[in-house]
């Protein structure tokens, strides 16, 4: 039987449509062309997220948009609990969210890779998952030598630290779907991986 505070109410779905739209805010481009006059879409790796910022602007500019990229995931989580939203209603939030970053409609669905604001939202979410995943990334990266994919990888404890901590299983299906995303917005960079280990 499904609790009713798991129920989808109408007013979920505002949350949901508000929560992609605050995803949409791209931070890395206002900070851009505002500050910097640029496009960083044509610039570097043509990425809009915090990564690429920093590697074309500097430290400062990969700080300033890897924390708006973050508030992006924090929000939802906040916002929802001041409503006295469910867990999982929270965690939709983050994965709508989320979306708004990766596929945002205000460029035509062309955004960032979703690491940051997932990461800003899961932390404020449950801070208990923190250690786990430092670990995760500190023994498959002493491996495999990429931080890009020892990061991915350590992501899927995220739903396993979870559930054994709240027994919530629709919320840990919530987290892996959202896991899911940002693994296929980093397809390329997997694919890359896979070939120069091949």
């Amino acid at each position: 039987m499904v609790e009713s505070s798991n129920l989808v109410k109408i007013e979920h779905y505002l949350y949901f449509v508000l929560c992609y739209l605050f995803g949409c805010i791209i931070f890395g481009l206002i900070l851009t062309k505002f500050f910097y006059h640029g496009d960083i879409r044509l610039q570097g790796s043509g990425n809009i997220g915090a990564r690429n910022v920093g590697r074309v602007y500097g430290k400062s500019a990969f700080v300033i948009t890897f924390i708006g990229d973050a508030l992006k995931g924090i929000a939802p989580i906040v916002v929802a609990r001041l409503l006295n939203y469910s867990e999982s209603i929270q965690l939709a939030g983050l994965a709508f969210a989320t979306l708004g970053h990766i596929k945002p409609v205000t460029l035509k669905y062309k955004g960032g890779k979703g690491l940051a604001t997932f990461s800003g939202g899961i932390i404020i979410f449950n801070p208990i998952v923190v250690p786990f995943f430092i670990l995760s990334f500190g023994v498959l990266y002493a491996f495999i030598k990429n931080f890009n994919i020892a990061g991915l990888i350590s992501l899927i404890i995220i739903p396993a630290v979870l559930y054994y901590k709240q027994n919530n299983l629709l919320s840990c299906i919530i987290v892996f779907g959202i896991i899911i995303l940002i693994f296929l917005a980093h397809l390329k960079n997997i694919k890359d991986w896979v070939k120069l280990n091949d």
